[in-house]
């Protein structure tokens, strides 16, 4: 049987690899995080703000950006598994390759998906950032000392219901607000380019359903719909207990700062499968691992929207 599930191991990892490929660049990632790769596999990575935002100093100033990002960024990258089984009697059936490569394209994927959820921990779980605030606070403090607030109050009729109306006015107050935030002060941003890289986290149907009709209708009676088409919106269906009905905004410019920093010590590699289960039971466990860390980086990337 170990030579079984070496041949099987052999032929399903490449597939599962690729699908891991194809997945990987459609997802969210790059809109919620700067993916920086360090295959060192330190038990703790120590990075220079500078190192991952090169543009850093020409975007906040030499002297502010040392002052305000003096510290190093210090993350722990963490293993992380998908791990499935399969049953050891296909094998005698010879249809074991067959469960083991379908179960592999599941692993790929969720891989893929994983990363994703792993960063938006930031939002999901208010971490703190480098200023010593929660990530969505209105005590915040820019670089050069300035204060500023990530967190937008909004009135709705029906705080859990809002209509399409009430979104449109709270999308029009994040976005004025993400935009006086920017830190990229020695950039030329273009209306076009803010527009494609919002994205819209929801959390409760009701929420969603009126975000969906904003970005999806042509018009609304004579009024045409501005932000048609004009936002990525992602349901997020675990939210953290009294946030269900926030909206968190990201603005994701080209080449511009993320609300996370990603790190990547190893990525998935071959299938590896539990040979001690190979006798003890018909069910043999197999997956990947790979390891993985993550920070906040810049709060001036999103708000929070909040209703009253």
């Amino acid at each position: 049987m170990l030579s079984d599930l070496k041949s099987i191991a052999v032929k399903a990892t490449p597939i599962a690899l690729d699908i891991y490929d194809q997945t990987d660049p459609t997802t969210l990632l790059p809109f919620v995080a700067v993916v920086v790769r360090d295959p060192s596999l330190a038990e703790e990575v120590n990075l220079e703000w500078a190192a991952v935002f090169p543009e850093l100093r020409k975007w906040v100033g030499d002297r502010v950006a040392q002052q305000g990002f003096a510290g190093k960024l210090k993350i722990r990258p963490e293993l992380f598994e998908v791990t499935l089984d399969f049953d050891s009697i296909d094998i005698e059936r010879g249809t074991a390759l067959l469960q083991a490569t379908e179960k592999a394209t599941r692993i790929g994927r969720a891989f893929a998906v994983g990363k994703v959820l792993l960063a938006y921990r930031v939002l999901r779980e208010n971490q703190l950032t480098y200023d010593g605030q929660d990530f969505f606070d209105d005590a915040h403090q820019h670089p050069d000392g300035s204060l500023a607030s990530n967190l937008v109050s909004v009135v709705r009729a029906d705080s859990a219901a809002p209509d399409v109306i009430e979104v449109r006015e709270e999308l029009s107050a994040a976005v004025d607000r993400l935009m006086a935030n920017s830190i990229l002060r020695d950039e030329l941003v273009r209306s076009e380019e803010v527009r494609k890289g919002l994205v819209v986290f929801v959390r409760s149907q009701k929420v969603w359903s009126a975000y969906e009709k904003l970005r999806t209708e042509k018009s609304f009676g004579a009024d045409p719909n501005l932000w048609q088409g004009a936002f990525e919106l992602v349901r997020d269906f675990k939210p953290k207990a009294g946030t269900e009905n926030t909206v968190d905004i990201v603005l994701a410019t080209p080449n511009g700062p993320r609300p996370a920093i990603f790190v990547v010590s190893r990525e998935p590699q071959g299938l590896k499968f539990d040979q001690s289960k190979e006798f003890a039971s018909r069910y043999i466990p197999f997956g990947m691992d790979a390891m993985y860390g993550v920070t906040p980086a810049f709060w001036q990337t999103a708000v929070r929207v909040q209703p009253t």
